[in-house]
């Protein structure tokens, strides 16, 4: 465009010298001239404003890549906590499917223990409840022992020779015979009550053994006064505290939801 401005500049400048230029032919000169400088300068602005709206594009294609790029990024994020978290959740549905598992164990063989028990209970020569998550089976003092002695009563004969018909019909079982005291002591000096715990649950293991239930699946522990079930500062309470206990030993199946995360930590060390 400039250079067909300078040669009509050119050629009006020639006619005018030539003398021979009509006035009305130099005036639509002018006006053609005047007309391609303003179509020029138009189209110098379309030019910048082009320009203007190019460098906005450029800018706004820049800005979306980068968007774009974000949005890759965190699709791929995204992906990734979606697989731990599905990964996650499979961990946490087998753990739940276990504690279902483990407590419909637990139900299943309370029920079954209270079944096989239900005439024991009923006369109240024991109790079954569970402690710490086991089941136990709760035989006081006063019905296998007398006062302050380790030999069994012949009632107290009678009940654990009940007691051991029925644990050889629970298979695949194992228990542990566990003698309890109250806190009163008939000596100062050494507690007196380790070792009258200890004969009078190894009085019932002897008897249990002797009734057929084999020594493979039995056990001794002797607790003295540090396991109360009841308040030691009333009659009733040291009554309910002197006591044997049968305790069923849980099997992996039956452990508890704790126990099952405390045996997972070990194993990861």
């Amino acid at each position: 465009m400039p250079s067909r401005l300078i040669v009509m500049s050119a050629l009006v400048a020639l006619l005018l010298c030539s003398g021979c230029v009509k006035k009305s032919l130099y005036e639509k000169s002018q006006s053609d001239l005047d007309l391609s400088r303003s179509s020029w300068q138009r189209c110098r602005d379309d030019l910048g404003a082009c320009s203007d709206k190019l460098q906005k594009c450029e800018t706004e294609r820049d800005e979306a890549r980068a968007a774009l790029d974000a949005l890759g990024q965190m699709h791929e994020s995204l992906n990734r906590e979606h697989s731990t978290l599905g990964k996650e959740y499979a961990q946490l549905k087998d753990l739940l499917d276990r504690i279902n598992k483990s407590n419909a164990k637990r139900r299943q063989a309370m029920d079954e223990l209270l079944g096989k028990f239900a005439e024991l209970i009923k006369s109240g020569r024991l109790s079954v409840t569970v402690n710490d998550g086991r089941m136990v089976i709760q035989l006081p003092s006063s019905v296998l022992f007398k006062s302050g002695q380790a030999q069994l009563s012949p009632a107290g004969k009678k009940a654990v020779i009940e007691v051991a018909g029925i644990l050889m019909t629970i298979d695949n079982r194992k228990f542990q015979v566990a003698g309890h005291t109250d806190n009163q002591r008939s000596s100062r000096g050494l507690n007196p009550n380790w070792s009258l715990s200890y004969n009078r649950a190894r009085s019932v293991f002897d008897l249990l053994v002797k009734s057929g239930v084999t020594e493979d699946r039995l056990s001794i522990a002797a607790w003295a006064e540090y396991s109360p079930v009841a308040d030691n500062h009333t009659m009733e309470g040291r009554e309910s505290n002197r006591r044997i206990e049968i305790v069923l030993l849980p099997t992996s199946e039956e452990l508890p939801f704790n126990q099952l995360m405390q045996l997972e930590k070990i194993e990861k060390i």
